[in-house]
């Protein structure tokens, strides 16, 4: 507070200084006028001409574009109303509107190739990073969702803006080449916003079709593994099947055992074999899924250039290469599985026929019987017999041969399944090796788009620096003749009309001022002089510091009225003087240091109570240790005057009151209630009230030493 005084003080010295001094320049300035009276009317002349000739110019300039009008009401205040009514009034062209378009519609082909170039090495990041994080999962990682396309560059108008504000910034250069009209283009924070927008939305449809299409793969996979499973359980038990079946067909009658596990073992295959077509149209279904998703990705500008359909399309490559197996091999099984029926039913049949014809043709003839005696008309029908039966092998053959046209229409599905899957892969491998050579094209055309801005960024800087060098040092120069000549007839013409008159005002004002000044300063500094003699020596004739509290309301309407109602820092100082100090009045510094000696007694004697109070066995220790400390303190530690930084936690309350001491014996209560503030615990609660009216005392003899120095002040400044 004091430094601040100080501050102000001295400042106010330099007012009154300077007042002091321009009387002084306004002698000479009289001198000056009178010596040059003579040539009055040849100066006015030649001022006139001049003016006339320069305003002319100005206008003519002004008329010749909107632009050089523009320039010249920026750089010369006032310009406008001396144009406005010979020019007429200044149209305003506002630009057209750029629409704002929608991040999710933008096409790609309105996209150049080095936005398009900056999204695939984004992704191409992004996919490497998840890549390397991924699991030892079979599905392929899923790299983040690409960023929106970009939205096209703005038209180059930044290096015109630039010129126009240099051009702002130094008036004197008038420009020569007339300035484009300026296009509204959307600013930054537009196109930010719009980005932002974009690629949020294409974030949130990248993360959902990701999703979707991890969790597809993964049941696909899961139910292409279950049916490959079924399948081949399914085959096993065709072929078990078939095994017994045979064994059961060659044994003959009489072994029924064989026949019963046959049909448990048909049983078991039947199972199997439906169990296997279910998991395989589940699976179907399931692949079925993966590829409208990927169909519905490829379809949305937002999510067709996510890396992950690329991999999924592998991934339904390969479900499809082992759905077409696993239909082979439920196909297989259920053609053996015909093939051992109609083999069964076959031998069955001929074997019921056999014996029917054998009864038919001989009914003589016991069946199972050994007799070596036959006839020649058994014998023929035996022969004819015979000859039926080979015509049956006959057509037995041309069911094998159906059967094996069967077998090669299989084998022909699976050539076909097998030359698509490698079509589908030679696919893909087209498309990748097509995006690899596509991005190294888009990397050398960024690469030569690169280096040609750069070289017409140059080939324009310089040009630039070049016009600008040249028009700054022919108009600067220019401008400052003019400045010149102008100010000094502008100066001279001014000194000449208003110097007599002004300074027989300016001495009759200053002397009347300073004479009211002077008494209303003499009056202010006698009422804060009365402010300080109240606060340091209270109520006169008092036996108690009680009694010598003296209110402080009736020195403060004396300042009050000396300062009148136009001066606000009075009234901000004495606002500030809290209503107790008014009222009632503060206790003198005497009082406080008498009133300390107690407090620092008590508190000693508390110094071991903390916040949470204590037992009577640890008040009764920390009375008996107040006997046996000593309180002497010769100085405050150096650290401490420079006002560095300490460990307040170190201080002990036996510290804290030493200090407090030796800063109330050398009168700075001030600093003393600094220390005392940092007291914890009970020694705080015993010093609350002593800190408070030390406080009420220091902040009205602060408003007092502020309203002393401001009298000072205006004192100063009146003389």
């Amino acid at each position: 507070m004091k430094s601040n005084m100080f501050r102000f003080s001295s400042r106010i010295n330099a007012l009154a200084c300077r007042k002091a001094i321009s009387p002084w320049k306004e002698h000479r300035l009289n001198q000056h006028t009178q010596s040059q009276s003579s040539g009055h009317v040849k100066k006015a002349l030649i001022i006139g001409g001049v003016t006339t000739v320069v305003t002319g110019g100005f206008v003519g300039y002004s008329a010749w574009s909107p632009e050089n009008r523009k320039f010249v009401e920026d750089n010369i205040p006032g310009s406008s109303y001396v144009l406005d009514p010979i020019l007429g009034t200044k149209k305003v062209v506002e630009p057209k509107k750029v629409e704002k378009p929608k991040p999710a519609s933008v096409p790609k082909s309105d996209v150049g190739l080095l936005q398009k170039k900056l999204e695939r090495e984004k992704i191409k990041e992004k996919d490497a990073q998840a890549k390397s994080t991924s699991g030892s999962t079979s599905v392929t990682p899923l790299p983040p969702p690409p960023p929106p396309p970009l939205q096209p560059p703005p038209p180059p108008q930044q290096a015109k803006k630039k010129e126009d504000d240099f051009q702002k910034e130094k008036p004197a250069v008038v420009p020569i080449v007339k300035e484009e009209k300026e296009k509204k283009v959307p600013s930054s924070d537009d196109i930010e916003q719009r980005l932002a927008t974009s690629e949020k939305a294409a974030n949130d449809e990248n993360a959902s079709l990701t999703q979707e299409i991890t969790s597809i793969i993964k049941e696909a996979q899961a139910l292409v593994t279950e049916a490959l499973n079924a399948a081949e359980k399914a085959a096993n038990a065709v072929k078990s099947h078939a095994e017994k079946a045979y064994a059961a067909i060659d044994s003959g009658e009489g072994h029924e055992s064989l026949y019963a596990v046959c049909a448990e073992v048909a049983k078991a295959k039947k199972e199997l074999v439906k169990t296997a077509e279910t998991k395989m149209l589940e699976a179907k279904e399931k692949i079925k899924k993966l590829q409208d998703e990927i169909t519905i990705g490829k379809g949305s500008k937002l999510t067709e250039g996510n890396s992950l359909l690329t991999s999924a399309e592998e991934t339904l490559s390969e479900l499809n290469y082992a759905l077409s197996k696993i239909s082979s091999t439920v196909a297989e099984a259920l053609r053996d599985t015909t093939a051992v029926n109609e083999f069964k039913n076959l031998v069955e049949a001929s074997r019921t026929q056999f014996e029917a014809e054998v009864r038919s043709l001989l009914p003589d003839v016991k069946i199972g019987e050994k007799s070596d005696k036959l006839t020649t008309e058994e014998l023929n029908l035996l022969l004819a017999h015979a000859h039926r039966k080979t015509v049956d092998k006959e057509r037995y053959k041309d069911s094998i041969l159906r059967q094996r046209e069967m077998e090669t229409r299989l084998l022909d599905g699976k050539l076909q399944s097998e030359l698509e899957r490698q079509r589908r892969d030679l696919g893909l491998e087209h498309r990748h090796r097509l995006q690899q050579l596509k991005d190294d094209m888009e990397t050398e055309l960024r690469t030569q788009l690169k280096r040609q801005a750069a070289a017409h960024s140059d080939h324009l800087a310089d040009m630039l620096h070049l016009q600008e060098s040249q028009l700054e040092s022919k108009w600067e120069t220019k401008l400052q003749n003019d400045l010149h000549n102008e100010s000094s007839k502008y100066y001279m013409s001014l000194s000449e009309i208003q110097g007599d008159l002004m300074g027989l005002k300016s001495a009759l004002k200053s002397r009347a001022d300073a004479d009211t000044a002077a008494r209303a300063a003499h009056e202010l500094w006698l009422a804060c002089e009365s402010l300080k003699t109240a606060l340091r020596l209270g109520k006169e004739n008092s036996y108690s510091w009680e009694d010598q509290l003296l209110p402080l309301s009736k020195q403060i309407q004396s300042i009050n009225d000396a300062a009148g109602d136009k001066d606000p820092f009075v009234k901000t100082v004495i606002s500030s003087i809290p209503d107790e100090a008014l009222c009632r009045g503060v206790y003198t510094e005497e009082a406080l240091r008498e009133r300390f000696l107690k407090v620092d007694r008590i508190c000693r004697r508390v110094a071991l109570i903390g916040d949470n109070g204590g037992s009577l066995l640890r008040y009764l220790v920390s009375y008996v240790q107040s006997f046996f400390l000593l309180g002497a303190y010769d100085r405050i530690p150096a650290s401490e005057i420079r006002d560095e930084e300490i460990d307040i936690d170190q201080l002990d309350t036996h510290d804290i009151l030493a200090r407090v001491r030796y800063c109330i014996a050398k009168d700075d209560l001030l600093q003393a209630v600094k220390y005392l503030n940092l007291l914890r615990g009970e020694p705080r609660i015993v010093a609350s009230d002593w800190l408070k009216e030390a406080k009420l005392t220091l902040e009205a003899r602060q408003a007092a030493n502020a309203l002393m120095a401001h009298a000072a002040a205006t004192g100063a400044r009146a003389l």
